[in-house]
């Protein structure tokens, strides 16, 4: 069995090196998230039911957090755990009575507009 390439990830480039005035070099790294091969479902459900990712309603206007989150459920979840957060978070968006569908629409209102992604 081949194992399993990940179509997701993080990239981080170097984007300047400065010196500071006690001779410390500075390194300001530019992360990108890859989300391709990710669909809008997994997306949310990375973000919406990752442990550990736990953003608050009012954090997820800040793009910055939004993209840390991400990059954070990418390093925790293994494929199949993308796919099962993104098959529970396509449950939770279908049914307006589920205890989570709030924070998971809101979750989903984010992914389109930080990522451009949509359903």
């Amino acid at each position: 069995m081949m194992p399993e390439t990940a179509t997701a990830g993080i990239a981080r480039s170097v984007s300047s090196v400065t010196t500071g005035s006690d001779g410390a070099v500075v390194v300001s790294l530019l992360d990108q998230v890859a989300i391709d091969g990710l669909s809008f479902s997994e997306l949310v459900g990375l973000l919406a039911f990752t442990p550990g990712v736990n953003l608050y309603a009012d954090e997820l206007t800040d793009d910055g957090l939004v993209v840390t989150g991400l990059q954070f459920a990418l390093l925790a979840a293994r494929a199949e755990d993308r796919r099962a957060r993104g098959a529970l978070a396509a449950r939770v968006l279908e049914r307006p009575q589920a205890p989570e569908h709030d924070y998971a629409a809101l979750v989903a209102r984010t992914v389109a507009r930080v990522f451009g992604v949509t359903a």
